[in-house]
């Protein structure tokens, strides 16, 4: 189950040690160019090269020196190393601007054609490329479909999403 299935909560727990420490914590055969692509996805790459000691900079106890949502990215290129089956992200990018968000989630879908991802989020259109939503009301799921459908159809949901 585990080496299937990666999750990644809105709190983000890093070590004190580097960033690819950070990143590897879990893996210790990553290859370059695998690493390097998943910087990419999770908009990492530019952010370390760019840092004084690049991937070996120090990122203090729980990452005092990275912002919310360069922790919640290496929280999710971490998962993404594992090379999961299911991924969840549970207001796993909820610290990340709302662009930054989708370009991620969308590009981990169009990447990865054998994963299935499962995003529990409260920023509905930056859910807006998924398969089926599960729109919940006091915790009961009250309607499901894809985003056309639930705008098009749910008032409530209507309410707080805004049209493509």
């Amino acid at each position: 189950f585990r080496t299937n299935v990666a999750y990644v909560s809105q709190d983000t727990s890093l070590i004190e040690g580097t960033v690819y420490e950070n990143l590897l914590i879990s893996k210790n055969d990553l290859s370059k160019e695998n690493l390097d692509l998943i910087l990419k996805v999770t908009l990492l790459y530019d952010f370390i090269n760019n840092l004084k000691d690049g991937i070996n900079t120090l990122v203090g106890e729980n990452g005092i020196q990275l912002s919310g949502g360069q922790k919640q990215r290496i929280s999710i290129a971490r998962a993404l190393i594992t090379k999961p089956k299911i991924l969840i992200l549970d207001e796993a990018t909820s610290n990340l601007d709302l662009e930054s968000e989708k370009h991620i989630i969308s590009t981990l879908k169009n990447l990865h054609t054998n994963l299935t991802i499962i995003v529990v989020t409260h920023r509905i259109n930056s859910i807006d490329f998924a398969d089926t939503i599960y729109y919940l009301e006091d915790g009961k799921i009250v309607d499901q479909g894809n985003f056309d459908y639930l705008f098009k159809n749910n008032k409530n949901f209507k309410l707080l999403a805004t049209p493509k």
